[in-house]
C-alpha cells in the first residue's frame, strides 16, 4: 500500500477555526515560556506574548478570519510530511536493518532456509522429536 492510499484509511476529523486558534496561542505562549525560562526577554518575547493574546482573542470573538492561516499550516503539514518521512524511512533502514542483515550474514544464519539443495526430494520438515504434551488440553 502506497502513502497515497492511506490517505484513505486515515481519521480525517475536520478541525474547527476556535480550536486551531486556541492552539496556535498555546504554542506562541509555550516558546515564549520557554525563552522566558533561559532569560531571554527583548522585543521577540513582547511579540510571542502578542501573538498568543491575538490569536486567543481572535479564536473567540472571530473564528472565520483563521480559515486562511489553518489552511497554510496544513499545507505547510502536508509538506514536510512527504519531505521527512521518506527520510525518517531512510534512516532506519540504513541503522536498522542493514546492520541486522550484515550481522545475519556473518554469522550464516538463514532463518528461511532458501537455500535450494537439489538433492533433496521434499523440503518439508518432519517435527517427530517435538515434544507433543503441548499439544494436550489446549483450551
Amino acid at each position: 500500500m502506497s502513502h497515497e492510499q492511506l490517505k484513505d484509511y486515515q481519521n480525517n476529523k475536520d478541525i474547527t477555526n476556535k480550536s486551531f486558534g486556541i492552539q496556535l496561542s498555546l504554542i506562541f505562549f509555550i516558546i515564549f515560556l520557554i525563552r522566558f525560562y533561559f532569560s531571554y526577554f527583548a522585543f521577540f518575547e513582547f511579540t510571542l506574548i502578542f501573538l498568543s493574546i491575538f490569536f486567543a482573542i481572535l479564536s473567540f470573538f472571530k473564528p472565520s478570519f483563521l480559515t486562511f492561516f489553518k489552511k497554510l499550516f496544513l499545507e505547510l503539514g502536508m509538506l514536510l510530511a512527504r519531505i521527512i518521512n521518506p527520510i525518517v524511512m531512510l534512516v532506519f533502514y540504513i541503522f536498522i536493518f542493514i546492520p541486522f542483515g550484515v550481522v545475519l550474514k556473518f554469522f550464516n544464519y538463514n532463518p528461511l532456509n532458501e537455500k535450494i539443495d537439489k538433492d533433496l526430494n521434499s523440503y518439508w520438515s518432519n517435527l517427530q522429536n517435538k515434544n507433543k504434551k503441548y499439544f494436550k488440553k489446549q483450551f
